[in-house]
């Protein structure tokens, strides 16, 4: 129970927080809190647990030798686990997630986003539909958004439907950035582009 409770219960936050901004491009800041917690949680929740154990298996060594090697390797199966998150958060790290909304109040709105040195990214959404995608940047920009007009790593959005064609810059992303691109009727971004989460 001190093995699988902590590791059901970081596993879960885990992978709900990468949920929301891999599928939702939103960040939920409160979950680092709950995961701090529970880490401090589920540490003192294992050393109790190794505690029992020990005094268990010094109590009756024969009788519950094997029901303690159990009980340990169920704690331990948690080391692996960590360093898999742990090795999860640098990837999720290294990228910049997009999320793009069309609310132009028209359908087949084709946006493209020019990232530098990489393909294109290229989606056609109907009137409200969203979309959350992902690259890693080959910029060094470690939460320092911003825009400057010479710089070669802008990112470039391009909204086409029909014969108007709209190009917006956007400037460079973070590591570990979500911007939010919602257009509006009049091809232009809605609050200019909104970055979520650092």
């Amino acid at each position: 129970m001190c093995g699988i409770v902590p590791l059901l219960g970081g596993l879960s936050i885990f992978f709900y927080w990468w949920a929301q901004r891999a599928f939702y491009g939103e960040d939920f800041k409160e979950m680092e809190g709950y995961a701090l917690m529970w880490m401090i949680f589920s540490f003192f929740t294992a050393c109790l647990g190794l505690l029992f154990m020990l005094i268990v298996l010094l109590r009756n060594k024969t009788n519950y030798l094997k029901y303690s090697l159990g009980g340990f390797l169920v704690i331990l199966i948690n080391i692996p686990a960590v360093v898999g998150v742990v090795f999860a958060l640098g990837e999720i790290e290294r990228r910049v997630y997009v999320k793009m909304q069309n609310q132009t109040g028209l359908n087949d709105v084709e946006y493209t986003l020019a990232a530098p040195g990489y393909d294109n990214y290229t989606y056609t959404l109907d009137n409200g539909e969203t979309t959350v995608f992902y690259y890693y940047p080959k910029h060094i920009y470690k939460n320092k958004p911003g825009f400057d007009a010479n710089d070669p790593n802008l990112v470039v959005l391009t909204v086409k439907h029909e014969q108007i064609i709209r190009k917006i810059t956007i400037g460079r992303l973070p590591y570990g950035g979500c911007l939010q691109l919602n257009v509006g009727k009049d091809f232009d971004l809605i609050d200019d582009g909104r970055l979520i989460f650092y």
